[in-house]
């Protein structure tokens, strides 16, 4: 498989400022929805590619496809995206063409079927096999009460297991700190978190103390879910973690 590093490039690598989800996750009647994520760095790929890798990124449900604009490139987060409940949804995802976009062969390509409420994020990813688009549940099981937010880590990486520090000031003027522990590739964890304060979370091999990601800081939200998909190549020294907010999970 080969990605060519031509394509729009678009001035910095930063996430998109998208739309949280604002139906609550315990809505089940609500419309199914995807968060597409690109987790993969020209450079994994080889000399020659863009750092951005810029993408097209589609949409298909029957006969319909849905081309996502502008072009995603590497640490961009896009959507949520509503999708039909109980029906098959495809993500393509092709090399970024400018002039006609979503009209080059998919590279990589991933079909599901989704529920009411559901609510799951696409990532690109860079895994020991080569690129792949890998699937994480992102519906939330249990409130978030009042009062308290939750952090939840998403291990998409071509990299060993990892360990996540998160440190914040406490009231009290203290440095605080707690690790999300071994967290294996393709794994999921999370913990509570207070709301209203900002926090910086960094990545290490599990069991290390050097860091080889962040630190990446983020604000917890009130009754909020946030994302972070550690993302990128261990081998390449281009992992990372991106953010995302998932606002109101909580029953209404």
């Amino acid at each position: 498989m080969k990605f060519c590093a031509s394509g729009r490039g678009i001035a910095a690598a930063a996430a998109f400022s998208v739309a949280a989800f604002v139906t609550p996750a315990f809505a089940q009647t609500s419309p199914p929805s995807i968060l597409l994520v690109h987790g993969i760095a020209g450079p994994d790929l080889g000399a020659g590619f863009l750092p951005t890798l810029p993408v097209d990124v589609a949409i298909r449900q029957g006969s319909t496809t849905t081309c996502v604009r502008p072009a995603l490139q590497f640490t961009d987060i896009a959507g949520p995206y509503p999708v039909t409940a109980s029906a098959s949804v495809a993500v393509i995802v092709s090399n970024a063409n400018p002039l006609k976009p979503c009209s080059n062969s998919a590279l990589l390509k991933k079909s599901f079927t989704l529920k009411p409420g559901d609510q799951v994020a696409v990532v690109a990813a860079e895994t020991a096999g080569g690129p792949a688009l890998l699937e994480q549940q992102l519906t939330e099981s249990v409130p978030i009460a009042a009062g308290t937010a939750r952090l939840v880590a998403f291990h998409d990486a071509n990299a060993p297991a990892v360990d996540l520090t998160v440190t914040y000031n406490g009231t009290d003027g203290t440095q605080q700190k707690f690790v999300l522990s071994d967290l294996q590739p393709g794994g999921r964890t999370q913990a509570p978190t207070v709301p209203f304060t900002h926090y910086a979370v960094t990545v290490s091999p599990t069991g290390s103390s050097t860091v080889v990601a962040g630190p990446v800081g983020f604000d917890a939200a009130p009754r909020g879910a946030g994302l972070a998909f550690v993302v990128g190549d261990a081998a390449n020294g281009t992992v990372t973690v991106l953010y995302h907010n998932i606002n109101n999970v909580f029953n209404q």
